[in-house]
Parts: C-alpha cells; sequence; structure tokens
C-alpha cells in the first residue's frame, strides 16, 4: 500500500514541476492570448519553452507601439506581430535566413513540364533545391534584413541579441510599410517589409503578381484570422 501513495506522489510531483514551458504563466491577458495564439500557429517547436517569455515581449511592444489606434489596437497589432514571425522565422529567436544560393541541382524535364503545366495563377517557375547557401542576410524571427541595419542602426550581434530589439525594429520596418503602401488594401500593407525595396510590393513574378502583395496577403489574413478566432481571456 505505501509503495502506491509513494508512487501517487510521484506522479503528482512531476505534473507539478514538469510542466511544459508554455503552460507557465504570463502577466497579462493580452501576453496570454498571444501565448495562446502562438501555441494555435505552431502548437511544436524545439523552442516552444521560450514562447511566453516571447509573448511578454510581444504584448510590451504592441502596447508602447501599436500600429492601430482604439481600444484593440494593442491586440489587432500582437495578431500582426504574431502572423509575422510565423511566416518569418516560425517564432525562432535564432532564426537566420536569406542566404544566397551558391549551388542548386539542375532543373529537371519533369519539372519543366510541370511548371508549363501549373494551374492559371500559379508562378510557372520551378522550385529549385539548393546545395550550397552562402552566409545568411536576414535574422531573428522577423528576419530582419541585413540591408535595413543601417536605417535601424543595429547590428546582426543586437538583433539576435534580443527578443525585444528585434520586435521593436520588426514594427518600425512595419509602420514604413504600412506608409509606403497606405494606398492599397488593408491586406497590402505589409508588401515592402515582405519584398524589401523602396516600392509596395516588389519583384513581378512570372504570373504577373508582385510578391511582395502576395506575401502581405498572407500574412495580414492569418492576422486576422487570429484575431477573430483565438478568444481572448481575461
Amino acid at each position: 500500500m505505501l509503495h502506491v501513495v509513494i508512487r501517487s506522489l510521484a506522479l503528482l510531483l512531476i505534473l507539478l514541476f514538469a510542466t511544459p514551458a508554455t503552460a507557465q504563466s504570463v502577466s497579462s491577458p493580452l501576453s496570454r492570448w498571444i501565448l495562446d495564439s502562438m501555441i494555435r500557429a505552431q502548437p511544436e517547436a524545439p523552442w516552444r519553452d521560450t514562447y511566453p517569455q516571447t509573448a511578454e515581449i510581444f504584448a510590451k511592444v504592441a502596447t508602447d507601439s501599436p500600429l492601430f489606434s482604439g481600444e484593440d489596437g494593442p491586440r489587432k497589432t500582437a495578431a500582426w506581430l504574431v502572423s509575422t514571425a510565423w511566416f518569418e522565422g516560425r517564432f525562432d529567436p535564432k532564426a537566420k535566413g536569406d542566404g544566397r544560393c551558391l549551388d542548386s541541382e539542375p532543373v529537371t524535364v519533369a519539372q519543366l513540364e510541370a511548371a508549363i503545366n501549373s494551374p492559371p495563377g500559379t508562378p510557372m517557375r520551378p522550385k529549385l533545391r539548393c546545395k550550397k547557401k552562402g552566409p545568411p542576410q536576414s535574422f531573428c524571427m522577423f528576419q530582419v534584413g541585413k540591408s535595413n541595419f543601417e536605417f535601424l542602426k543595429t547590428s546582426e550581434e543586437e538583433i539576435m541579441g534580443s527578443v525585444e530589439v528585434c520586435t521593436r525594429h520588426a514594427v518600425t520596418m512595419m509602420k514604413s510599410s504600412i506608409s509606403l503602401c497606405r494606398s492599397h488594401p488593408q491586406d497590402e500593407w505589409l508588401a515592402q517589409y515582405a519584398s524589401g525595396g523602396g516600392e509596395c510590393g516588389g519583384k513581378v513574378l512570372p504570373n504577373g503578381e508582385k510578391a511582395g502583395l502576395l506575401e502581405s496577403r498572407h500574412r495580414v489574413n492569418k492576422a486576422k484570422w487570429l484575431f477573430t478566432n483565438v478568444k481572448a481571456k481575461e
């Protein structure tokens, strides 16, 4: 009988002290909502134990520097942060990317035929598998490009060393993109952020659409979905 009691106590201790990091308490309803949204977007990740801290930072930045006015401004801003960080870096604080492909596998006849016969509206370009990439050009979960460092007065070390610095710079870039793309529908306001450069939309895809507009719609529509479907908790 005693061994049964001991095993029960041991199980209780495991449940109490081995709680997953993402179930840790956060300090406000907004950060709780952000954490729930992150888990909804990316339930599993090697860096999942960083989610609570990231949620706290997103809440702080969304409150300090909202993209939108009004009572729901911070939560709407947070939704845009969650969506963009998911698309850009899957919430990985140490994400690095956009290294130039130095060597790719040759395109096969089958790939060319598939591209030519692709449905209307899809890019008519075979996807190449890169065998060797150059040094990364974009950093942290928001994939802040090295080309923006001078404008942001930052560095790779600063961006990679602090999620808050990364997030605040991302908000600065979002505000710049929104200003540049203000004449477009709202779901295209992040086009310049997504594509870079000095215009709203960036390069034109083989199907005639600007890449940045398409990428912005993906990000903003996911943010709208999160805002509507992840319920706020008091």
